[in-house]
C-alpha cells in the first residue's frame, strides 16, 4: 500500500471522526462495509490464540460499539498505516 493509499485513509478516518464528534454515529457504516469481514477473518485466523468461549463475530462488534462509543479510536488514526493496520 502506497503513501497515496494512506492518505486516503487519514481522510476518511478525518470526517468520520468529524461526524461521530458531531453525533453521527451512521458515519462508521462505510467503515463497517469495507473491514468488517476483514476483522472477522482476522480473528478466524487467530482462533486458537483468543478467548475461545466469545464468538469473533461478538468480538467484532464490540469494535465496532467501542469506535460509536469514542470517537478518538478513529480520529487517532495517524495516516502512516492503512485503516487495515491500524485496525488489526
Amino acid at each position: 500500500m502506497g503513501k497515496k493509499a494512506f492518505y486516503e485513509d487519514k481522510k476518511v478516518a478525518e470526517e468520520i471522526c468529524k461526524e461521530l464528534l458531531r453525533g453521527n454515529k451512521k458515519s462508521v457504516e462505510l467503515l463497517y462495509r469495507k473491514y468488517h469481514l476483514y476483522l472477522v477473518s482476522v480473528l478466524n485466523k487467530m482462533k486458537n490464540k483468543i478467548i475461545y468461549f466469545i464468538s469473533n463475530e461478538e468480538i467484532v462488534q464490540s469494535f465496532w460499539l467501542a469506535i460509536l462509543d469514542n470517537p478518538k479510536i478513529i480520529c487517532n488514526f495517524d495516516g502512516k498505516s492503512s485503516l487495515k493496520t491500524y485496525f488489526t
